[in-house]
């Protein structure tokens, strides 16, 4: 929401999210590798003799004859990581950004990703920071728990951690007027999120 609509998104709170798009978000996966690309797997100690993969049902696909192809453009759009789209976002109220996200986290949301996006928002002048969570030293069992995906973390205790941090840097930034429209171009796509003057977001593709 901060990329579709950043004159909304005040700050950024963020456990272990993606810098570019996970391919089981789109849903196509099955046709990829289904045991290694899914959504989500249910194991249970009782039941070790079972294992759930489950999938989101889409048009999208993976063959570029289809209507539904889902193509660079497509992926483009849903990647935080790209470097000429934050480079229109800086151009709206900075948001704030605090992130954390373990080394280890290789499958779902690469952390070199992550390292180069937190790169490229400092180099834009936005306000953030990524905390690394490289070793098991770090593993305190309450705030985190592991090195996966997601490091088992307290959101309790990460917002506890971090909201009143960013909510005083917010209470100190000087509110401007902005025309509440943006537009990122993708391949042969142009993506543009608005508001109108009823206050509800719109959404526009183009061709070009």
């Amino acid at each position: 929401m901060a990329k579709l609509m950043p004159w909304e998104i005040d700050g950024v709170i963020d456990n272990s999210s993606y810098a570019k798009v996970f391919l089981p978000l789109v849903g196509f996966t099955k046709e990829l590798d289904f045991i290694n690309y899914y959504e989500t797997s249910l194991l249970d100690d009782n039941y070790k003799h079972i294992k759930f993969n489950a999938f989101t049902k889409t048009h999208f696909t993976s063959n570029p004859n289809s209507p539904y192809y889902f193509s660079k453009a497509f992926r483009r759009i849903r990647n935080i990581l790209d470097e000429e789209h934050l480079q229109i976002q800086a151009q709206f109220p900075k948001t704030i950004y605090r992130s954390y996200h373990s080394m280890q986290d290789l499958r779902i949301a690469p952390p070199e990703d992550k390292i180069q996006l937190y790169k490229t928002l400092k180099k834009l002048g936005f306000d953030a920071d990524l905390t690394i969570i490289e070793k098991e030293s770090q593993v305190d069992g309450k705030f985190i728990k592991n090195l996966e995906h997601g490091m088992g973390m307290s959101l309790k205790m990460l917002i506890n951690k971090e909201l009143p941090i960013v909510l005083e840097k917010i209470s100190k930034q000087k509110k401007k007027t902005i025309v509440k429209k943006i537009t990122y171009p993708s391949e042969n796509l142009l993506y543009t999120f608005s508001k109108n003057e009823n206050d509800f977001p719109q959404f526009f593709l183009d061709y070009h």
